[in-house]
Formats: structure tokens, sequence, C-alpha cells
């Protein structure tokens, strides 16, 4: 509020802690727009479900505000060290025991169309979490600007449309995806994938890539979303890739175009790979060919 009073922007960049240079790119995007910069670095509880890996997920406080320091992108920490949720999160219990209880926390955001499906399909509760808790961050510290990962695609969407609604005032900034040499997404979980889930995902990236420039191939097949259980020879790039998906179930897969962010229809290929439908079989409506389209994987697994 001091640095708004001498007429100085703020640009804030929430993170769940644990940063990586993905995190830090953040930072520095941050730092060219506006003249301060504040991080804020809070496990958010809210948007983990009971069963949910709130408990393992990765903590690194002193080594991250010495990467933050060693940087020397950012002039302030915020780090709620009480939380942000007097009442608790958790459930009290009602007359009968086990049943009839109510959450403590009564007041929730919600962004109704766009939390639904993809990620917020398997869980529920993720993005109310999130958006709840960005609105108070947006209240505490007042930023002209906020800053996110590309990452969490549905995520962004979310933020920006409750920044919107709610008018925040604040501008949500996207920052590309920060990736690894074989192309996997910087993210802080990945501290905790097996080899052969790492191989997985690593894979997974790559056959988005070789999907995509098959669908730039030209003619129709850029100008419709055309997926099915039967497709192109082996010779396909996107179907080599694909092989080493057998990970990836149907419904984590879905076709989504840009704009108002709602999933198109889509069939899933066998072993949850998606495929090149034919022309006189295809259903999917067609969308505007300038639109960017979008293949986002989702899973209580991951």
């Amino acid at each position: 509020r001091a640095a708004r009073g001498r007429g100085e922007s703020v640009a804030l960049v929430p993170t769940m802690g644990a940063l990586h240079a993905g995190h830090l790119a953040l930072v520095e995007r941050a730092r060219g727009l506006a003249d301060r910069v504040v991080v804020s670095v809070y496990l958010n509880p809210a948007q983990f479900a009971p069963g949910e890996d709130f408990g393992s997920y990765p903590r690194a406080g002193e080594a991250d505000l010495a990467a933050l320091a060693h940087q020397g992108a950012c002039d302030a920490v915020f780090l709620p060290s009480e939380g942000l949720y007097e009442d608790g999160l958790e459930v009290e219990e009602g007359p009968a025991r086990g049943g009839g209880g109510r959450e403590l926390n009564q007041t929730w955001v919600t962004v109704e169309r766009l939390q639904r499906g993809l990620c917020g399909g398997s869980r529920p509760t993720f993005f109310r979490g999130i958006a709840t808790t960005v609105c108070k961050l947006f209240n505490l510290l007042e930023p002209d600007i906020a800053v996110f990962g590309e990452k969490d695609w549905q995520q962004l969407a979310v933020i920006r449309r409750m920044a919107r609604d709610l008018d925040f005032g604040v501008e949500v900034v996207g920052v590309p995806v920060v990736r690894e040499a074989d192309g996997l997404a910087l993210s802080s979980r990945n501290l905790r994938l097996s080899a052969e889930d790492r191989r997985q995902a690593a894979g997974v990236y790559a056959a988005l890539r070789a999907a995509r420039e098959k669908a730039r191939g030209g003619g129709e097949a850029g100008r419709r979303t055309r997926w099915a259980s039967r497709g192109d020879s082996g010779e396909n790039r996107g179907r080599r890739w694909a092989r080493g998906l057998c990970g990836v179930r149907r419904q984590d897969l879905a076709a989504v175009a840009s704009g108002p962010r709602r999933p198109c229809r889509c069939a899933p290929g066998r072993g949850g790979i998606l495929r090149r439908r034919p022309a006189h079989r295809q259903h999917l409506p067609r969308l505007n060919p300038r639109s960017k389209v979008f293949l986002l994987m989702c899973s209580k697994r991951s």
C-alpha cells in the first residue's frame, strides 16, 4: 500500500512454495511489468480435498527464500504464517456422529462454468479453493498485476474470469511453460514421480507436439478437430509417440478450443490415445480455424 501511495505499481506472484525455475520465471516476468514485486508463499490447504497429497506436498521454506534472494527480482515475500482461514477448513461433525457435518469456513468463491470438467471433474472443490485463496490475496495485497504460469491453464482461465467478474482491477498475466530438456513441464510435484511415471509424463508432451504438427499439415485436418479410436497407420508420428502413454485414461483427455474454455466433445481412442477420425464419421463441432486448440490431460492420479 505504501508503494501504491507513492504511485508505484505492484505485481503479485502467488506460489505454494517448493520453488523451481518455472516460479522464478514468473518473478522475472513480474519484475518487467511493475515497479514492485511481491511473491506469496502459501501452501493452500483449501484446494486439497481429504485424501489428497497436502501432507506430502513438497515444502522448502528456507530454500525458497534463498532462491528468491539469490535471484534478487522480488521486493517482498508474503508468508501468512497464521494461514488465511481463521475458522479452519475441517468439517465440524453434526448431531449424528459421522454425519450431518458442516464446513467451518462458510464463504467460497466459485467460477461456475469454467471450474467444471477437466481437472474440476475429478476434483470438484479444487478450483473454489484456488479462487477463494487468490481472492483473499488480492484483497490483502491489492496488486495491480498478478502473474501465473500457463502450465495450469484451467486455473489461469478461472482466475482471469474471477478478477473480471468481481471487478478487482487486477491484470492477470500468463507466462509460458518452462520445461525440462525432455519437454516435461517443471512442477514441484515432479520430485514425487517414479522413474516410469517420469518417462510417461515426458511422453505426454511429445505426443501432443507430434499431434499438433500432424494437424498443422494442412487441408481439412487443420480446420477441424477429428479424433477417433481408429486412425492413421503406424507411421503417424503422434501414434508412435503415443505408444508410451499407456498410463493415460480415456477420461483424462479432452479437446478444448480457446475462447470460452468449454471442452468440446471428443472421441478418445483405445488406451486413452486420441487419433484422427475420418470425415464421414465426424460429429464434433466445427471450430474457428483461427482459434487455438489445446489437448488437456487431467487425472486424479496426477
